[in-house]
């Protein structure tokens, strides 16, 4: 199982087929092109868990998704746009589904965009927009 965020939700997937890449590109790019896929690791307490978004989010100018780092210090705060997908890799860099311990990880320290105005974002925690 793994996450896929959205600006406003969180909806838990259970189709680990989805996590080969060609299912990944679909499922973070743009509906009829498939995107170039970046992992963006280290961010959770448990070291296993990566967030995979568009390469490409910032040129296709994607609305804000969600927000993750230490945010006491703007500049160790990372803001991913487009959908986003929570999983979790192996050693050897091995893409697999996340344990329900990992789930509540990143539903616990995620902030998910609900509102964007004015170069404000208004966040939640993933958890209050989780639809399981």
């Amino acid at each position: 199982m793994f996450l896929l965020i959205q600006p406003g939700k969180v909806t838990l997937r259970t189709n680990d087929e989805e996590l080969e890449l060609k299912p990944m590109q679909n499922l973070v790019g743009e509906e009829g092109d498939s995107a170039s896929v970046e992992y963006v690791y280290k961010l959770f307490s448990d070291p296993n868990i990566d967030l995979v978004c568009d390469d490409e989010f910032l040129l296709k100018s994607f609305p804000p998704t969600c927000v993750v780092g230490n945010l006491k210090n703007i500049d160790e705060i990372i803001v991913l746009c487009g959908n986003v997908l929570a999983v979790a890799t192996t050693s050897d860099g091995q893409t697999i589904g996340l344990t329900q311990q990992q789930v509540d990880i990143v539903l616990d320290s995620l902030l998910v965009v609900i509102k964007e105005s004015n170069n404000k974002l208004t966040t939640v925690k993933a958890r209050e927009v989780y639809q399981p």
